[in-house]
């Protein structure tokens, strides 16, 4: 009788850990006895890939609820699994794609590599790009200043000698032009640099130390920098990209591209204790190349509009400190102590704001300024005139 009661126990008891047993099988294969307490339901659990979880056919629900008589267990049931989430999967608001989960450098640089040239001359090297089928590259201008030959170098390895068109100093660009029945001419697409935002993924391309065909990967640091004048006394760069993608001597002219391989902005200089990347460079924006590149490929050397005043900038107001004799500023009237309230209408509550309207106008163009001057407002206007040097 002990052995019938034993067996039956020991049947019974089976029984129940029976329901609440979960079968698992991991990604690689191996299958896993999970036990869960009775009154507890258990679910399949995968460790592999969420694509292999996303596969998982059923989960396992067991219930050991009875009904109000304690006779009736109810059965186990099963539930579709849930796909996990991938990193496809992710979505930025507008229901569009993160540009992280598109981001393929090696991708970028088979489609785009072929648009980057090196620019090698009698005095040094860096780097350019194709911005057209008919033979037009681009470069800094600090990369062929000077130099009495300039040949282009494709990342195939041919060579062409090319000429100088057009350059613009204060933005440091300058145009070059090859000969198209002699090298492949793959232009590379230009973005509208004003959707950069901080944080996109970007890639550098270009020949850093003379080693071409060279791609470093960042993201986008800052936007809207201003950095010191290339020549003395010149115009300040202004609305530079930041990126700590490692830009290097012999990047410069090089491209800065999205994560779409357009260009957002030329290569241009770092900021180093050292001679090398420490993750703060800095790119010329397409904008800017795309506002006066026609120009350089006239032929034309593009002059910046130049005011000739030094500003007061301890007071909320911008006060005009000294005025440059034989200035644009000297010759409308403007004077030591007037305050410049607006120009052409424009409200002006910074330096940078009139910096920025300034560089918008072209030389020639008349500037209609109001001025406070010892409590009277007066209205002076401005003929602008090229930035000297």
């Amino acid at each position: 009788m002990r052995t019938a009661l034993a067996a039956l126990a020991s049947s019974i008891t089976a029984a129940v850990i029976t329901a609440v047993v979960v079968v698992s099988v991991d990604g690689d294969g191996t299958t896993t006895i999970v036990q869960q307490a009775p009154a507890a339901p258990a679910a399949v659990v995968t460790d592999g890939p969420p694509a292999e979880q996303a596969q998982a056919d059923t989960e396992l629900v067991a219930s050991t609820a009875d009904d109000p008589d304690g006779n009736n267990p109810a059965a186990a049931e099963t539930a579709p699994a849930t796909p996990a989430p991938s990193l496809g999967d992710a979505e930025i608001a507008g229901d569009q794609l993160s540009p992280l989960a598109t981001f393929d450098p090696a991708e970028i640089f088979e489609r785009v590599g072929p648009s980057i040239v090196s620019i090698q001359t009698n005095t040094g090297s860096g780097s350019g790009f194709f911005v057209d089928d008919e033979g037009h590259v681009v470069t800094n201008f600090h990369v062929i200043q000077g130099a009495a030959t300039i040949f282009v170098v494709t990342s195939d390895g041919e060579h062409a000698e090319a000429e100088l068109l057009g350059v613009d100093t204060a933005n440091d660009l300058a145009t070059l032009r090859i000969d198209p029945d002699q090298l492949t001419a793959q232009p590379v697409a230009l973005a509208d640099s004003d959707d950069v935002r901080v944080g996109d993924p970007v890639v550098a391309i270009g020949t850093p130390f003379n080693l071409q065909n060279t791609l470093t990967v960042g993201v986008v640091s800052a936007i809207e920098r201003d950095r010191p004048a290339l020549l003395t006394g010149g115009r300040p760069q202004r609305g530079l990209i930041q990126t700590d993608a490692p830009i290097n001597p012999g990047n410069s002219g090089g491209a800065l591209l999205n994560a779409a391989g357009e260009l957002i902005g030329i290569t241009n200089s770092v900021e180093s204790p050292v001679r090398g990347s420490v993750g703060i460079g800095f790119a010329i924006t397409a904008n800017t190349l795309d506002r006066f590149l026609p120009e350089m490929i006239e032929g034309i050397d593009v002059q910046h509009p130049w005011l000739g005043v030094q500003l007061d900038g301890t007071r909320d107001v911008i006060t005009i400190a000294a005025v440059i004799p034989d200035s644009p500023a000297n010759n409308a009237g403007l004077q030591v102590g007037d305050e410049l309230l607006s120009a052409n209408g424009l409200q002006l509550d910074s330096f940078a704001k009139l910096s920025r309207f300034l560089d918008d106008q072209s030389v020639g163009e008349v500037v209609a300024f109001e001025v406070d001057r010892g409590g009277d407002v007066v209205t002076i206007d401005v003929v602008l005139g090229p930035w000297p040097g």
